[in-house]
C-alpha cells in the first residue's frame, strides 16, 4: 500500500513539472508571437545598408594600423643558445 502511494505521488510530481515546463514554452510562444515581422528581403536590405554605412569603422574591411594592433603580441621573445 505505501508503494502505490509513492508511486502516486512520484507520478503526480512528474505531472505537474510537465504542467510547469509547458506553461513556460506556452508563455514564450505567445512572447514570439507578439514580435513583429518584417520580410527577409527588407531584412537583408537594411543589413546591407547598415554594413555599408559602416564599413569605413570596420577594421576587417579597411585594416589598421601595425601600432594599433591589438592582437600583437607583447612580449619581447629572446631565444638563448
Amino acid at each position: 500500500m505505501c508503494n502505490t502511494h509513492l508511486l502516486y505521488f512520484n507520478t503526480r510530481e512528474r505531472s505537474m513539472a510537465d504542467v510547469e515546463r509547458l506553461e513556460k514554452i506556452v508563455a514564450e510562444l505567445r512572447n514570439e508571437a507578439k514580435i513583429q515581422r518584417i520580410k527577409v528581403s527588407v531584412a537583408c536590405k537594411d543589413l546591407v545598408k547598415y554594413c555599408q554605412d559602416h564599413e569605413l569603422e570596420d577594421v576587417l574591411v579597411v585594416g589598421f594600423e601595425h601600432r594599433a594592433n591589438l592582437f600583437e603580441s607583447k612580449r619581447k621573445l629572446c631565444i638563448m643558445i
